[in-house]
């Protein structure tokens, strides 16, 4: 989908394979109950509150990695093939009791 997804609500993938190439606005949950949501290009879902994965997110399709505020579920991330120093980037914070400023992971 090359739109944009805009609003409170969130998108739940319950199957197939799904790809936004679109800077979506959306603030609700991203579910990924099953199937794969793909994020190609420009695509982003940063505004989204947090993405729940039992399935795949792929994000080796980007030009500048993923933005991604929460990730919860036994789900895979692709990152994709290329040499760690070129591959997408993909960014989450954690928030654990004993850090309240929460965990700033970064995969190079």
């Amino acid at each position: 989908f090359s739109g944009t997804i805009g609003g409170t609500g969130g998108l739940t993938v319950s199957g197939g394979a799904q790809t936004l190439s679109g800077v979506n606005g959306f603030t609700g949950a991203t579910t990924i109950s099953a199937g794969s949501l793909a994020l190609s290009g420009a695509g982003s879902i940063a505004a989204s509150s947090g993405v729940v994965n039992i399935g795949t997110l792929d994000i080796s399709g980007t030009t500048s990695g993923a933005t991604i505020n929460a990730l919860t579920g036994s789900g895979a991330v692709a990152l994709g093939s290329l040499p760690k120093r070129r591959r997408p980037r993909l960014r989450t914070q954690m928030i654990h009791p004993s850090y309240p400023n929460g965990w700033h992971i970064e995969e190079f």
